[in-house]
């Protein structure tokens, strides 16, 4: 319980994973008294998206009493992002960095795979105006088979669910052919598209796309990908690749508009 403490106090979300997941194993698991540790432990994993984990823990608690805690709500609603994640398209924004969801799972000993958004990479695109899908990845794929740019890969439309911590709701999403190759490769970009009366909104983003078929022990997929996100905190690369798709949405949404809609500014402040 003072590792918990002393990981809460430096603000240490990993730390406090660790002695929680300790102290669950430590103490018996019929008394009423670890109900509160296990309850603070199902909550980090729930911030993890270690929902199946998180999911046993609330399950587990509700065994033991549902007089004094009542875990009912959380059980529905992680049930639904269970369901959510093992069988639909899910781009999940989580409320911390990547990395420490990664480091989270390598703490539980926990295969990472899915699609996690890490930044917007630029201000959204705001045209006062409707733009459909269609239309644009019809644009892009023009100026991408004629200029014959190995660096742009084929877009698509998906339409897919998008989960924070506290909503689901249904989304579309440009995406665009995953990049095999290179140091960053589960370093993806995508562009989700909002719509209202009279206008759309382009938002690009970027996210990690990790999946393992069983090829790669679970140890060393983790570390690789927490490698991988590593190099990019530290900014010690630069994707040609991904700036030439940011370049190419600006263009094409330019184009389709026909008006110039930001200077050269918007470019330097994508962060990529």
């Amino acid at each position: 319980l003072l590792k918990a403490q002393a990981a809460i106090a430096g603000d240490d979300f990993v730390g406090q994973l660790k002695a929680y997941n300790e102290l669950t194993q430590l103490l018996v698991s019929k008394n009423l008294a670890i109900c509160d540790v296990m309850l603070a432990f199902a909550r980090l994993l729930e911030k993890s998206w270690l929902i199946q984990e998180a999911l046993k823990i609330y399950e587990l608690i509700s065994k033991i009493t549902t007089e004094s805690i009542d875990c009912s709500s959380y059980i529905h609603k992680l049930t639904e992002y269970s369901n959510l994640v093992n069988k639909s398209n899910c781009f999940i924004e989580p409320a911390m960095p990547v990395s420490a969801l990664v480091e989270s799972s390598i703490t539980m000993d926990n295969l990472f795979t899915g699609k996690f958004v890490i930044k917007q990479v630029s201000e959204p695109i705001v045209i006062d105006s409707q733009i459909t899908i269609e239309d644009f990845i019809e644009r892009y794929e023009q100026i991408r088979l004629s200029e014959n740019d190995n660096l742009l890969p084929a877009a698509e439309q998906q339409n897919c669910y998008w989960l924070t911590e506290d909503k689901i709701s249904n989304t579309c999403v440009i995406s665009f052919a995953r990049q095999e190759s290179g140091c960053m490769s589960h370093l993806q970009m995508a562009v989700r598209v909002e719509n209202a009366p009279h206008q759309t909104v382009f938002i690009p983003f970027t996210y990690l796309l990790t999946e393992n078929k069983g090829m790669i022990p679970t140890e060393q997929h983790n570390s690789s990908i927490l490698s991988e996100l590593r190099n990019m905190e530290n900014q010690s690369f630069s994707n040609s690749g991904l700036k030439a798709i940011h370049k190419t949405v600006y263009f094409v949404v330019r184009r389709l508009m026909g008006r110039h809609l930001a200077d050269s500014s918007y470019l330097i402040g994508a962060g990529l």
